[in-house]
């Protein structure tokens, strides 16, 4: 799996044109905080871009299966389903793009549907679908899901990880969402490569709030995916400075362990990275009440996929150290009840929630 890479489109148009049976996949991911223009509620929301090549066709679609939230739900292109139904693909199912769109955490609502690479065209950094009918591009996402979700959002300051500035709107069948800069907590992802990872961990925070003196940290946010070769990365930035621990650079050597749990109602991530002047300790935890579960197939394997939790509600507390001899000379720490995460596996019987 190679590195997320900004601004470019490049990959995804070379896995546009990929043959058959070509293995590969490119992911956009976008989450985002709304108030409702009536009652003033504030809520979370996702939009997701996804293109899959699987190595090999697939056995075809089992029927439409209706009323299941978890269901990897299949729409042909221009069809207008409730949700929690299948229908099979009018093209080989084994590629194909994916857009989903809904509300995060409690009584979350997904909408999801699947058009064949022929649907797509790429101009620049924008990706158009069904002749422009949804957008997506490094500055605008614009879009509409089965008339259920609508969206027309600029994007400002576009980076991977925290820190994107959301504005516009979201409307979800009568409800009205306005999106401001300011207030949007926005987190984007941009992920592409020829095999997905078959166990999935991933942290993200760009909402930080000094724990020693009380003030909100500028430019800082943190951020851990993977599992790769059995290691993750992690990158955390507090006020400006910049601290990365990359398991695909050749020197960056530490030690790290890293494990997701179960407790009561609740799941914890954690992370322990060390090296010879810096540690880094991350915990956070989630109700699974907020969290909800997406299905994607896998490229590298047929009839094959992964299953993540994922939510944005996780309370998160990071810790900074410096070793000085024998003790650890604190250096920041600090929490947020805002974090994205998520993990994954092949099987889905790691957590009942």
């Amino acid at each position: 799996m190679r590195e997320r890479k900004a601004n470019t489109c490049l990959p995804l148009s070379k896995l546009l044109a990929s043959p058959p049976g070509k293995k590969g996949f490119y992911w956009g991911r976008y989450s985002f905080s709304g108030c409702h223009t009536a009652t003033r509620k504030t809520r979370f929301f996702f939009i997701e871009f996804s293109a899959v090549s699987i190595r090999r066709q697939p056995p075809k679609a089992a029927p439409p299966v209706e009323g299941s939230f978890d269901l990897l739900k299949i729409v042909a292109p221009n069809a207008v389903l409730p949700e929690g139904t299948a229908q099979i693909p009018q093209e080989m199912p084994g590629k194909y793009v994916q857009v989903r769109a809904g509300i995060s955490g409690k009584d979350g609502r997904m909408f999801e549907a699947r058009f064949p690479f022929s649907a797509v065209s790429v101009t620049g950094d924008e990706v158009s679908i069904q002749d422009g009918q949804i957008k997506f591009s490094e500055s605008k996402l614009k879009g509409m899901v089965r008339k259920g979700i609508f969206w027309e959002l600029s994007l400002s300051n576009a980076q991977p990880g925290g820190g994107t500035q959301f504005a516009g709107t979201l409307r979800i069948d009568r409800d009205e969402y306005s999106v401001s800069p300011g207030l949007s907590q926005g987190h984007m992802d941009r992920m592409y490569g020829s095999d997905l990872p078959e166990r999935w961990f991933y942290l993200s925070c760009a909402h930080l709030v000094s724990n020693i003196n009380g003030r909100k940290l500028e430019h800082s946010f943190f951020e851990s995916h993977g599992i790769f070769s059995n290691k993750i990365t992690v990158v955390a930035v507090i006020n400006g400075i910049r601290y990365e621990f990359n398991v695909k650079k050749l020197f960056s050597r530490s030690t790290q362990t890293f494990n997701c749990t179960k407790t009561g109602d609740a799941i914890h991530w954690s992370v322990s990275i060390q090296r010879r002047t810096l540690v880094i300790d991350i915990d956070v935890s989630c109700k699974t009440t907020d969290l909800k579960l997406k299905v994607y197939d896998l490229p590298q394997a047929e009839n094959k996929s992964i299953e993540i939790l994922s939510g944005v509600t996780g309370k998160a507390e990071i810790r900074l150290y410096k070793p000085t001899g024998k003790t650890l000379e604190l250096i920041e720490y600090a929490r947020s009840s805002h974090t994205l995460c998520e993990y994954g596996e092949t099987k889905q019987e790691l957590f009942e929630i």
